[in-house]
């Protein structure tokens, strides 16, 4: 099985795990990542984009600086924009942030569910699948056709708008 198959097989149940959407960040570099998922509502992602929330967002912050998870709700201490608030305005009640690192590289997730809290062994699913997406995608080539491929997959994740492809 090719790599982006693995990969994208990763993503399977993600929908059930996380309602309210997720965003996946692959080997971040600087302001950037290799390999970007977005699949939360179209107009929380509108407004996150539009207010610049990303300089303010404590999962981020808190994803560069740690390595492992947290619930949003033990963030909220360290969130003076109130990113976390503007999220539960928009239906992302709940939510879990992980980052996984290596030597070499960092990649970032977080969920997020209406109410629901992650029960732990929801939260160690979704980080084994961070570590294992991270490892997957370490050496694709830039421009290959695995990396085209999952380049379209996340595509058609953003496109979807809304979390559940409505």
């Amino acid at each position: 099985m090719d790599k982006a198959t693995q990969l994208i097989g990763l993503f399977d149940g993600l929908d059930e795990m996380s309602p309210s959407g997720y965003a996946i960040g692959l080997h971040l570099s600087f302001t950037t990542s290799k390999y970007i998922f977005q699949a939360y509502p179209r107009e929380w992602m509108e407004v996150y984009s539009r207010k610049g929330l990303i300089l303010q967002d404590p999962t981020i912050r808190w994803g560069v600086e740690n390595t492992g998870a947290i619930r949003w709700s033990d963030l909220e201490r360290s969130d003076p924009g109130g990113v976390i608030n503007e999220a539960r305005l928009h239906g992302l009640v709940e939510g879990v942030s992980i980052s996984f690192a290596t030597d070499s590289s960092r990649s970032l997730a977080s969920f997020a569910t209406p109410g629901e809290r992650f029960d732990d062994a929801t939260v160690a699913e979704l980080s084994g699948r961070l570590r294992k997406m991270h490892e997957i995608t370490a050496d694709i080539e830039a421009d290959s056709p695995e990396d085209e491929r999952i380049r379209r997959f996340a595509a058609s994740l953003s496109v979807r708008g809304s979390h559940g492809g409505s």
